[in-house]
């Protein structure tokens, strides 16, 4: 089979899956013979979100490098920072990537819920703060931040 063929489910399946496993030479092959970038799986995610889901550092560093959509979207609204808060092992490393990359730190999902939401109801106080500092500032006034004082 070809690479460089039409996207059949095979190479979307290759593609996704070696994206979200953190094998990055891998995915710099398919990129390379013509893999399209922003391919989504039967679930609608990307090799992006994949790799933010999968907390894939160095395969989310590539994509980002080589184009992937940084503002795509996923089930329920959600987006790549949604995705990349989801455990905390290197939820701070992809969203710093991500925020670099000019993803939008202040979107929705379709609940209501920002990536600023899920950090918090995670307890990722590291990734609260750095969100918050990137957000909107009269979405979290000074005063709501500084809850200790």
């Amino acid at each position: 089979m070809s690479l460089t063929a039409k996207p059949t489910s095979r190479l979307v399946r290759m593609t996704v899956t070696t994206a979200e496993d953190d094998y990055k030479d891998c995915v710099q092959l398919l990129l390379d013979a013509g893999a399209k970038i922003d391919v989504r799986n039967h679930l609608d995610q990307t090799p992006l979100i994949l790799a933010c889901l999968g907390q894939a550092t160095s395969t989310l560093e590539l994509l980002i490098k080589r184009g992937a959509d940084v503002h795509t979207i996923y089930k329920d609204g959600r987006t790549a920072l949604h995705a990349a808060i989801v455990k905390d092992n290197k939820s701070w490393d992809c969203a710093k990537m991500l925020l670099r990359a000019g993803v939008d730190v202040n979107r929705p999902d379709n609940y209501g819920y920002t990536p600023v939401h899920i950090a918090a109801l995670n307890e990722f106080s590291s990734c609260v703060h750095m969100l918050i500092g990137k957000s909107d500032k009269t979405q979290f006034p000074q005063e709501a931040i500084n809850l200790r004082k």
